[in-house]
């Protein structure tokens, strides 16, 4: 396989250099339409088979679609929704907020937002 023979490579030029590849910390996966597990070896481990991984902010997956970066997303928004939702019960116990002004808003599977 021609990936193997890149490692392979990488490795022996980095043992020139006193440098060694993590195997734990290295991971594999191949982007396909139709995915499937690769099998590299390294010090006569395999690496772990990935279906998603952060890259610069966004989520890789490797059938490309995007549903591994919908959902973290969709996540981050939750979190940042109910950090805001603490503040609001705060400031309304507070009396910093008219209770006319006033929501806390639920989430469950899908986003809703209140209605006017």
């Amino acid at each position: 396989m021609v990936l193997q023979g890149m490692i392979d490579k990488l490795i022996e030029i980095g043992k020139c250099y006193d440098i060694e590849m993590n195997v734990e910390k290295t991971k594999v996966m191949r982007i396909s339409r139709q995915p499937s597990p690769v099998t590299i070896m390294i010090d006569q481990k395999q690496l772990e088979n990935m279906e998603c991984f952060k890259y610069s902010g966004s989520m890789l997956t490797n059938d490309r679609r995007g549903t591994c970066e919908i959902k973290s997303r969709i996540t981050m928004a939750k979190v940042a929704v109910n950090k805001e939702k603490a503040l609001f019960v705060v400031c309304f116990l507070l009396g910093d907020s008219p209770a006319a002004e006033f929501y806390i808003p639920t989430f469950r599977n899908t986003l809703s937002v209140p209605s006017s």
